[in-house]
């Protein structure tokens, strides 16, 4: 089983804002939180769970038909 969920990456102004905030961050907590890779940020469309193996391409076919 894989955990999926249909996303939207976001746009690189949004990735330079939270590079700027952990920047800012940092120097007010130090390492005391943990960020994710601004790269990596995204925008959850919808979350599809545990998902049996295999069926991704199956659903990434039927997400571009639309």
């Amino acid at each position: 089983m894989k955990r999926l969920f249909i996303a939207v990456p976001s746009p690189i102004t949004i990735q330079k804002i939270i590079s700027e905030i952990e920047h800012e961050w940092k120097k007010l907590a130090g390492d005391n939180v943990k960020w994710v890779n601004p790269e990596q940020a995204h925008l959850t469309l919808h979350f599809l769970g545990d998902t049996e193996e295999g069926t991704a391409p199956d659903i990434i076919k039927i997400i571009k038909e639309d």
